[in-house]
């Protein structure tokens, strides 16, 4: 049997997984997003859930990344990127799961983007190698807002 790296160990290889799947997206510098990367850190099974206020889009990983490809490649979306603000993990043997709140920022149709939101991100330790298998968020908004001090 396989053992589980320790509690710190797990904690920091899960961060790095969690900084490589926001780094990704980021297109500062003229910098191309690394769809490979974001393949590497998923399983193949992945399931990605963008909630909106009255429905959800569920996506495999081929489905997120396609409309993903043309915004971040068109110059409609340019100098952005997403970082976490916070994070919260817990992880129990071969599971994990990241509770994480965000901003994301850059220029959309040439005028400013900044926003907030959730993402709840679970985790797989496969082979001892920590993957994403299922991504939910939803985006700030009037009614469901972030608070304050972790806007800051």
């Amino acid at each position: 049997m396989q053992s589980i790296k320790s509690s710190k160990e797990s904690h920091d290889s899960i961060l790095k997984v969690l900084n490589g799947f926001f780094g990704v997206f980021d297109n500062r510098a003229e910098r191309e997003p690394n769809w490979e990367l974001l393949r590497k850190l998923c399983t193949s099974g992945v399931r990605i859930v963008k909630c909106e206020s009255e429905h959800e889009q569920v996506d495999d990983l081929d489905g997120f990344i396609r409309p993903r490809i043309e915004v971040l490649s068109s110059g409609e979306l340019t100098d952005f990127y997403e970082t976490m603000v916070d994070a919260k993990i817990h992880s129990f043997g071969r599971i994990a799961h990241a509770f994480i709140t965000y901003k994301k920022q850059g220029i959309y149709q040439g005028k400013p983007l900044l926003g907030y939101g959730k993402k709840s991100i679970q985790l797989l330790n496969m082979a001892g190698s920590w993957k994403i298998h299922s991504i939910t968020w939803f985006d700030e908004t009037d009614s469901c807002l972030i608070d304050d001090e972790l806007k800051s």
